[in-house]
């Protein structure tokens, strides 16, 4: 479980869940291997299931990790679940959800220059 302030809050979507692989990859779901299962609970507070190895799978008893997300890890996890959307990107703060845009979409102009080259 990560929390931040509100001075840097996690957004969420119309399609709030998605699922990294270990190299940060983001994808709507993916099951099939290794993932972490990501989803943004509130504006502080953000869940992150993980696949620990070597854990046993009638565990019943998980641990909840609680860990402090700085501005970087947010804007990462912002940027996941803005790039999951269908349509729409929620959060209680207009600022933040322009800047994920912005960053989001710079991100996608560059990929899809880079693959033009090619």
């Amino acid at each position: 479980m990560f929390q931040t302030t509100l001075r840097y809050p996690f957004i969420t979507s119309d399609n709030p869940g998605f699922c990294m692989d270990e190299n940060d990859r983001v994808y709507n779901l993916n099951f099939n291997e290794w993932m972490g299962f990501a989803f943004p609970l509130t504006p502080e507070y953000f869940l992150l299931i993980v696949n620990q190895t070597g854990s046993q799978k009638n565990n019943d008893n998980k641990l909840i990790h609680y860990r402090r997300a700085e501005q970087e890890l947010v804007s990462i996890l912002n940027r996941a679940s803005f790039s999951v959307s269908y349509k729409r990107g929620l959060s209680n703060d207009k600022n933040t959800l322009l800047q994920v845009w912005q960053e989001t979409e710079a991100i996608r102009t560059a990929s899809n220059n880079d693959s033009n080259k090619n």
